[in-house]
């Protein structure tokens, strides 16, 4: 499927009166609006086109940002910066900011842990089956990955973590750089 993002659209009308809908790709949408066309082009079939106001997901230098954050302070707290340390500290964050969380029931986590990034148990609840037993099942308070943040949740993340720099007193060049750009 192709997509790009376009910052503005416009229509026209070609010689046999039928209009003609233009979208003028945003700078880093160029090459893969060129892509589209070329990928499209040729196809010799009707084609279904959606057109809607774009997410603004979180940014890759966003990420780059967080990761970087996550990694000075899994030195702080640990020495270093496996990759058990830096889940540790990214699943803090994320509790911390309760950005994007769900309640779900379930037997066990097992499967849960395969879905979110975090998933902590919170209580049980007895309820009746379509047998009319009572079960016991756990209650879960899941949270989603950055993955899914736009640019608003992926700020707070980022905030948060850098709330965290300064109680452990983290302070160098990169930090400040972050610090100045998220105003914390």
């Amino acid at each position: 499927m192709s997509k790009f993002e376009a910052k503005e659209i416009s229509a026209m009308f070609n010689i046999d009166g039928e209009i003609v809908v233009c979208l003028t790709a945003s700078n880093i949408s160029k090459s893969a609006a060129r892509y589209t066309v070329r990928e499209l082009k040729d196809l010799h079939e009707p084609l279904s086109v959606e057109i809607k106001v774009a997410k603004s997901n979180r940014t890759l230098r966003q990420n780059a940002m967080l990761w970087s954050l996550i990694e000075k302070i899994a030195i702080a707290q640990s020495g270093n910066k496996r990759e058990q340390d830096t889940m540790d500290v990214y699943c803090y964050l994320l509790e911390k900011t309760n950005c994007v969380t769900d309640y779900v029931l379930a037997k066990d986590d097992i499967e849960l842990s395969k879905a979110y990034r975090v998933v902590k148990k919170i209580g049980e609840r007895e309820i009746v089956n379509n047998k009319g037993e009572k079960i016991t099942l756990n209650l879960y308070k899941v949270y989603v990955g950055s993955s899914k943040f736009d640019t608003k949740q992926m700020t707070d993340l980022i905030e948060c973590a850098l709330d965290l720099c300064a109680e452990l007193e983290i302070d160098d060049s990169e930090v400040e750089l972050t610090r100045r750009t998220y105003n914390a």
